[in-house]
C-alpha cells in the first residue's frame, strides 16, 4: 500500500511538471527570474519566503495550518512546493491562499494549487470578477491571451479592512487600487524573540507601461484610485515590508546580509517609506504627463435644460397608508425603508418589490396601489449609478438585503415566511444597482419582474465622445439588460423599460440605451401619440412576448421627475395581467 501511494504521488507529480511545463512554454515572453528558484528563507516569527527569484510568495504558518499569499505562474507552483517542503512544512498544510492583485504573475497558479491543497482562496472584491474570469475582465490585459489564465472561483470575497485568521495568525486586507481594482496589501503583526513587528506586504505601487490614467474607459477612476493607495500606504506603521516583487524591497541584497543572532535587514521601514515616495513621484509625472498630452473634452451637445414651463407637471401628493413601516440600515449603511401592509400578515409567502432611488413614499403608494399585500423595500445610496452598482457588485449584499427584509417581516407578521413573487424597480441612477444584480446568476434567475423608469445609462466610448462624433456605447453595462429583456421577449420575465427624450451631454441618454436595446432585440418602435399619466405624451412603444418600451416627450428635469410620479400606472402594468 506504501508503495502504491509513492507511485501515485509519482505520477500527481509528473502530470504537474507536464502542466506547468505547457504553462511554462505559453509565458516564455515573461522574464526568466520568475521561475528562476531561490533559496527559501525564514524572515521573522512565523512568515517564510518561499518564492521564485522575480516572484515573491510568502507562507505564514500556524498549528492551525498554513496562509499562502500569491500562487504565482502555473509553473512556479512546484518550485513553491518545494520550497515550502524544503523549510521542513508540509506544502498539503496550506488552509487559506490569498494574493496581491489578479495579474497572471501573481494568480495564474491559484486554480492548481486550489485542487493540490484545498485551500480556500480569498481575494479583494473588486479583483473577483477578474479573477473569476481568468484575466478576461482585466480593464489592461483582458485581451491579451498571454495574460490570461485558468478561470478560479473564489471562496471567500474580502472587502477593504477584513481579517483572515488561522490559528494565531491574524491578516488584514488593506484595498490599495490602482495597479488592478482590488490591489490589495497586506498587514500582519509577527512576534519574535519578545519583540513586535508590523509587516507590511506591498501589493503593488507601480503604473504599468500602457495604463491609460487620464479618460480610461475600462477604469475612469484609475488616477483617483492610485491617489487612494499612495494615502493608505502611507498611513500604515511598518517595522518589516515586503512586496509581490523581491525588487520591491531589495530582496537579494537584504537576503545576502542574513546572519544568525544579527539585526534583520528587513526591518527597513525609512526604504519602505522611501518605495511609496518614489513610485508616488512616478505616478504624478506619468498623470501629468497624460494630462498635457490629452485632448480637449468633446463639446457637449446642447445638454436638456433643467427647468420647463410649456405645460403642467401634475405631481402625486403623499397620503397616510396602513400596515408596518420601519427603518433599518441597508447596505453601505444606508437606511432601507420598508412598509409591510396589514394583509401580508398570515401569509407564509410575500410578493415583494425592492425600488431603487427616490422619495420611499412614492414607491411604496405606487406599491399599495397595486394591491393590498405587496412588500414594499425602498433602497436610496446617493448621487450616481456607479454608487448603487457598487453596492450590489458583491452578490452577498443583496442576499443580505433580502435576508433582512424577510427577518422583518417575519417578525412584523408574527410567522416565518419568505418571498414568492421579486420585482425591482430601478428610477433614475438606482437602475445601477439593478444592473449589478442582474449580473449574478442565481439573482437572474430569482427575480420575476423589472421596471426601469427613465434610468437605462451608460458610458460613451470613448469617454466622453458623443455619438454623433463617432463615440460609441459602452455596452458592458446594458448586457444584463439586454439578457433579461430576451427573457421576458420569451415569456419566462416581465420587463418594462419608460424613457424621456432627456439628452445629459457627458453620458448615454435613455434614449440612446432604449434604441440600443431594441436593436439588440431586433425590435423596431411603433410611433404613438397618446396622453400618458401625470399629463406625459408619448410617442412612441415597442412590444414582444412580455417586454414593453415606453417612449415619451420631455427633454427637462421636470420631465424626468414626471416618470417618477408615473410609477404607479407603470407598475400596475408590470405587475398586473
Amino acid at each position: 500500500m506504501i508503495q502504491l501511494h509513492r507511485l501515485a504521488g509519482r505520477v500527481a507529480l509528473a502530470l504537474l511538471f507536464v502542466v506547468t511545463g505547457i504553462a511554462s512554454r505559453a509565458a516564455a515572453q515573461n522574464p526568466p527570474d520568475w521561475t528562476e528558484p531561490f533559496p527559501p528563507f525564514h524572515i521573522v516569527g512565523n512568515l517564510y519566503y518561499v518564492g521564485s527569484r522575480g516572484l515573491a510568495n510568502y507562507l505564514i504558518t500556524t498549528p492551525a495550518g498554513h496562509v499562502l499569499i500569491n500562487s504565482d505562474l502555473e509553473a512556479n507552483a512546484p518550485l513553491i512546493r518545494a520550497s515550502v517542503e524544503k523549510l521542513g512544512f508540509k506544502f498539503s498544510d496550506i488552509k487559506i491562499l490569498l494574493i496581491s492583485h489578479a495579474h497572471w504573475d501573481h494568480n495564474a497558479a491559484s486554480a492548481l494549487i486550489k485542487q493540490m491543497t484545498g485551500a480556500q482562496y480569498m481575494v479583494m472584491d473588486a479583483d473577483v470578477p477578474v479573477v473569476e474570469s481568468g484575466g478576461k475582465d482585466d480593464f489592461q490585459y483582458g485581451h491579451t491571451p498571454t495574460s490570461l489564465y485558468p478561470a478560479t472561483k473564489v471562496d471567500r470575497v474580502l472587502h477593504d479592512g477584513d481579517e483572515v485568521k488561522l490559528g494565531d495568525a491574524v491578516l488584514v486586507a488593506h484595498l490599495t487600487p490602482g495597479h488592478t481594482k482590488g490591489c490589495t496589501t497586506w498587514t500582519m503583526k509577527v512576534k519574535e524573540n519578545g519583540k513586535e513587528y508590523d509587516v507590511v506586504i506591498v501589493g503593488s505601487p507601480n503604473v504599468n507601461a500602457g495604463y491609460k490614467l487620464v479618460g480610461n474607459a475600462s477604469y475612469p477612476r484609475i488616477a483617483e484610485d492610485f491617489e487612494r493607495m499612495f494615502t493608505v500606504l502611507k498611513s500604515l506603521p511598518v517595522d518589516i515590508f515586503l512586496g509581490a516583487h523581491g525588487a520591491y524591497f531589495d530582496m537579494e541584497a537584504k537576503y545576502a546580509r542574513l546572519k544568525p543572532g544579527a539585526p534583520s535587514p528587513f526591518v527597513d521601514p525609512d526604504g519602505y517609506k522611501k518605495l511609496v515616495a518614489d513610485k508616488e513621484q512616478e505616478f504624478r509625472a506619468e498623470l501629468a504627463k497624460q494630462k498635457a498630452a490629452a485632448p480637449p473634452p468633446s463639446a457637449a451637445q446642447n445638454p436638456s435644460p433643467m427647468v420647463e414651463q410649456t405645460r403642467s407637471h401634475e405631481r402625486l401628493s403623499q397620503r397616510e397608508l396602513g400596515g408596518v413601516h420601519t427603518t433599518f440600515a441597508g447596505p453601505e449603511d444606508k437606511p432601507v425603508d420598508l412598509r409591510i401592509p396589514d394583509h401580508a400578515r398570515g401569509r407564509d409567502e410575500i410578493d415583494l418589490v425592492v425600488h431603487f432611488h427616490g422619495a420611499a413614499w412614492l414607491p411604496e403608494q405606487a406599491v399599495a396601489g397595486v394591491d393590498d399585500h405587496t412588500v414594499a423595500a425602498v433602497v436610496n445610496l446617493g448621487v450616481g449609478s456607479s454608487a448603487y452598482h457598487r453596492a450590489f457588485a458583491d452578490p452577498v449584499a443583496f442576499d443580505s438585503l433580502l435576508a433582512r427584509i424577510t427577518r422583518y417581516v417575519s417578525a412584523a407578521t408574527g410567522q416565518a415566511t419568505r418571498i414568492r413573487h421579486l420585482t425591482l424597480v430601478g428610477y433614475s441612477a438606482g437602475h445601477g444597482a439593478v444592473r449589478a444584480i442582474l449580473r449574478e446568476p442565481r439573482h437572474f434567475a430569482k427575480v420575476e419582474a423589472v421596471l426601469l423608469i427613465d434610468g437605462m445609462h451608460t458610458s460613451y466610448v470613448p469617454e466622453g465622445m458623443l455619438l454623433s462624433a463617432g463615440g460609441a456605447l459602452d455596452t458592458t453595462n446594458l448586457t444584463a439588460f439586454a439578457d433579461f429583456a430576451r427573457a421576458a421577449v420569451r415569456g419566462e420575465k416581465r420587463f418594462v423599460v419608460t424613457h424621456s427624450e432627456i439628452f445629459p451631454g457627458t453620458f448615454a441618454s435613455t434614449t440612446e440605451t432604449a434604441d440600443w436595446l431594441l436593436q439588440a432585440l431586433s425590435l423596431h418602435r411603433t410611433p404613438v401619440l397618446r396622453w400618458g399619466p401625470r399629463g406625459m405624451q408619448q410617442l412612441s412603444e415597442a412590444r414582444a412576448g412580455r417586454f414593453e418600451l415606453l417612449g415619451f416627450a420631455g427633454n427637462s428635469a421636470p420631465d424626468h421627475v414626471d416618470q417618477l410620479h408615473a410609477m404607479p400606472e407603470f407598475l400596475a402594468r408590470v405587475l398586473k395581467p
